[in-house]
């Protein structure tokens, strides 16, 4: 995260982070890991929550054990009525649905593909160059977007870039189309400042063309702040999660409105997945 594009974080210690970004001289407490293991969690749950000196408190957690411990202390208050925000990771969120149906953790079943799988990506993060990288070394065509269209809208550009992509998926070939394959692609540094809302209108709206066309019904996007724009360009109005595949990164239906409609849809943020995700989206890796 130290090299996070647009949000690195120069320190590691949360409770610094939030206290920079509250106001007041606001106190910020924690609950460390050693907490579950003595047995002493729940105690320091309560403890943090009714302590009027504490403005939040922080709570370490490196694995599902942890998670579900956080979630049944959210989930059953005891006497303590008052809501609590939670600023987490999707880990908080998988927890929650694990405590509240009591069943255990599933397995992710092999995915399986309906014919070439289009990735499009504006995720400048090295986690996402990582599995652009995957994807190309395995056969995936590589379909960089030219610096003078990350720059602005340039016809000729956005048409031939429409005509290689669709003639790669019409010859049954997976895509994968990126602004940026990490901060040492030229075009990073080449391009400047790009907006986030263009750039995700860019790829959402050629996703949605090769889709309405009928070149691709799986269609991966990447990249936390460019996503929400491309799925407007999509004409998404809603989501549903119809796989939870990896943390963080489901596989989604949308409504029959978009252009993506019947598609499946992996959503996923810049920091998020492992190296082989789009092979195990196209059903060419398995989980292990």
């Amino acid at each position: 995260m130290s090299q996070h594009p647009s949000t690195p974080m120069h320190e590691a210690d949360l409770r610094r982070v939030l206290t920079e970004q509250l106001t007041g001289g606001a106190t910020v407490g924690s609950i460390h890991l050693r907490a579950y293991d003595t047995g002493t969690f729940t105690d320091l749950w309560t403890e943090r929550r009714r302590d009027p000196e504490l403005a939040g408190f922080v709570v370490d957690a490196v694995g599902e054990q942890h998670m579900d411990e956080i979630a049944r202390a959210l989930r059953h208050p005891g006497n303590d009525a008052r809501p609590a925000l939670v600023v987490g990771s999707g880990g908080i969120m998988a927890a929650l649905a694990r405590t509240a149906s009591g069943e255990p953790p599933r397995t992710p079943t092999p995915q399986r593909t309906s014919g070439p799988v289009l990735a499009v990506s504006a995720s400048a993060s090295t986690v996402t160059a990582d599995q652009l990288e995957d994807a190309i070394k395995h056969g995936w065509v590589d379909v960089p977007v030219p610096t003078d269209l990350l720059g602005g809208h340039h016809d000729a550009l956005a048409t031939a870039l429409d005509q290689q992509v669709s003639a790669a998926l019409a010859a049954g070939h997976d895509v994968v189309l990126h602004a940026t394959r990490g901060t040492s692609d030229p075009r990073y540094a080449a391009s400047g400042p790009v907006d986030p809302a263009y750039l995700g209108s860019l790829i959402g709206a050629l996703a949605g063309r090769m889709a309405t066309a009928g070149l691709t019904r799986d269609v991966a996007v990447f990249g936390g702040d460019t996503s929400s724009h491309a799925l407007i360009a999509m004409g998404v109005r809603e989501l549903r999660v119809s796989d939870q595949f990896v943390t963080a990164g489901p596989i989604c239906r949308t409504d029959e409105g978009a252009t993506v409609a019947g598609c499946r849809l992996l959503l996923k943020g810049g920091q998020v997945g492992p190296p082989d995700i789009l092979r195990r989206f196209a059903g060419q890796a398995t989980h292990p």
